[in-house]
This record gives C-alpha cells, sequence and structure tokens, in this order.
C-alpha cells in the first residue's frame, strides 16, 4: 500500500505531540516491515524542518529529517502537479499540491489529522487512528 503522510501528522512524531503521537509513530514504523510504502512532498520536508527547528534546534531537525527519510519516499512536485492543484478546488492550496501530488505518484490514501481539508480527494483519506485499526491491527 503507497501512504502520503500529511504535515501535521510527521509534526506529532517529530514533536511528540500528545494523544497523536503513538498512532503516527506506529505508521512510520510500519514502513520499517515493508507493510507499506511511505511518502511525503519535498514541501513538508521544508515545512517540518522550519518548525521542527524553532523547537528542537537544527542539528535536531535535521537528524529527525535524515532518519524520516530512512523511512519515506518523496512524491513528485512538478509544474503539471501544481496546475492541477490549482485547478483542484481545494481550498487549502499546500493540501491541493499534497492531494495532486499523491495522485500523480498513485498513492493508495492519505493519512492526516486534517481530514476535513481533503473532502473533495477521490483518494481514501484517513485519521493516523483510523488507518492503524483498519490497516495495522
Amino acid at each position: 500500500m503507497r501512504v502520503l503522510l500529511d504535515t501535521n501528522v510527521i509534526l506529532d512524531i517529530a514533536l511528540e505531540r500528545q494523544p497523536y503521537y503513538a498512532p503516527a509513530a506506529r505508521i512510520i514504523a510500519a514502513s520499517d516491515f515493508d507493510q507499506m510504502h511511505l511518502f511525503i512532498t519535498a514541501s513538508m520536508a521544508t515545512d517540518v524542518y522550519y518548525i521542527l527547528r524553532k523547537f528542537k534546534g537544527r542539528e535536531h531537525s535535521l537528524a529527525f529529517l535524515t532518519d524520516l527519510l530512512s523511512s519515506v519516499d518523496v512524491c513528485q512536485v512538478d509544474k503539471s502537479v501544481l496546475v492541477k492543484a490549482l485547478d483542484s478546488g481545494f481550498f487549502d492550496f499546500e493540501d491541493a499540491v499534497q492531494n495532486a501530488a499523491a495522485i500523480e505518484s498513485r498513492i493508495d490514501a492519505i493519512v492526516t489529522r486534517n481530514k476535513a481539508h481533503y473532502q473533495t480527494s477521490l483518494l481514501t483519506v484517513l485519521a493516523p487512528e483510523g488507518f492503524v485499526a483498519m490497516y495495522l491491527r
């Protein structure tokens, strides 16, 4: 299964935000056992670095991203994906880009804590807890 993790899920792990940390960390851990193929977008990496650096510092943020990239791949975002995002009707452009990149990368599901932002997505969209309950019993 190919799964795109939303920025908020990555930040839940990076900042160990409770009560969200455990299901998000379980999803990342599952990728280590080849149960699924996880993805982010490049802009997620830069956003996570920017936010995490404010809380944990540069070195910790770089180390986190290095570890993250050992567990996930990166969806391609090019002009075509951006144009599709602009034409998608999504209210939030960042979410539109992630959705368009997910479609382009043949992603099966998006895992996010902001399911309402993906109401018009043609993909399966699940909260981390729901994803764990459905796929990682």
